[in-house]
């Protein structure tokens, strides 16, 4: 997402899927220059999508106007771009987001400096973010999702390295004596392989 130049790219799954967990993984793995914003899109009109990416980014502000608040995203982001580092905006649950949440999203989505797009963005929601992102009035952002990722279910075999990982990071030395293989599928069964439903 940082070197493809669309700089863009959806994870989707059921609730409880992981997508939080792999968001969470990938922006723990970035070098240190790269600004990044992650919001939780549901329920967000414009005002508050923009007001919560400039609050993650360190942006205090008193602006009302979705038009102020997406000018000053847009400064800074133009800005950033000019150090050949566009800063990243992960925003989660975007099928929640409100319809003027998803337009100043269409609008981030346009940014360009210099040719090369001003801000890299990554989304993750549920199979109709796919359709919502489909719409007309999200082409700017959906013309840039060259590859979209289905988070699927754990295997039982995944489930059990999980569980037995958890056991590990506790100071179980044996995690199969508490775990055993059985009580694994059984468990995996019930979560369905989600992990958040998992652990």
């Amino acid at each position: 997402i940082l070197s493809d130049p669309c700089g863009a790219r959806i994870l989707f799954g059921s609730a409880s899927s992981g997508k939080s967990m792999i968001v969470q993984q990938f922006l723990s793995a970035l070098r240190s220059d790269v600004v990044a914003a992650r919001v939780d899109g549901a329920g967000l009109d414009a005002e508050n999508l923009l007001r919560s990416i400039l609050g993650q980014i360190g942006y205090r502000v008193e602006l009302e106007s979705a038009d102020d608040l997406f000018r000053m995203v847009s400064v800074f982001a133009i800005q950033q771009a000019r150090t050949f580092q566009p800063p990243l905006v992960v925003i989660e649950n975007i099928e929640q987001t409100k319809a003027s949440g998803l337009r100043a999203l269409s609008l981030l989505a346009g940014l360009t400096f210099q040719g090369n797009y001003a801000l890299r963005i990554a989304l993750t929601g549920s199979r109709q973010a796919l359709w919502l992102l489909g719409s007309d009035g999200m082409v700017p952002m959906s013309k840039r999702l060259e590859s979209e990722y289905d988070v699927e279910p754990l295997s039982p075999h995944e489930s059990m390295l999980v569980l037995h990982d958890r056991l590990r990071s506790c100071q179980v030395k044996q995690p199969d004596a508490i775990l055993p293989m059985n009580v694994c599928d059984r468990i995996h069964e019930l979560s369905d392989g989600n992990p958040g439903r998992l652990i």
